[in-house]
């Protein structure tokens, strides 16, 4: 509520508020921005379903094996190997996900720092 009204407030307050509230939200935008925001979506939707049908245990080898395809992908699409630095974080990152993946942490085992 409170940034609502600072929002409001200084947009009366500013000398551009007149061209303002004339414009739409949309106005100025290209078909092209709607990509993203679609495929997030649908990758959204898609990790639900994952999760719901197949549990967290596959959605989490769905990770590994996703972030394996775009190294891959990311290396031919550059034509160029992967540096160093990032094969380093693919296999630390993916051996994390599967392990967190097959040993999750056990309720009440875990002790506040």
């Amino acid at each position: 509520i409170v940034s609502t009204v600072l929002l409001l407030g200084g947009l009366a307050l500013s000398s551009d508020a007149s061209a303002t509230s004339q414009k739409t939200w949309l106005e100025g935008l290209e078909l092209a921005v709607a990509i993203p925001i679609c495929t997030n979506a649908a990758g959204g939707i898609l990790v639900g379903q994952v999760t719901k049908h197949m549990g967290g245990v596959s959605k989490g080898f769905s990770v590994v094996f996703g972030l394996v395809i775009s190294g891959i992908v990311q290396s031919i699409l550059n034509n160029t190997m992967l540096p160093v630095s990032v094969a380093v974080a693919l296999v630390t990152v993916s051996a994390a996900t599967a392990m967190h993946t097959c040993f999750p942490p056990m309720p009440g085992k875990l002790k506040a720092v």
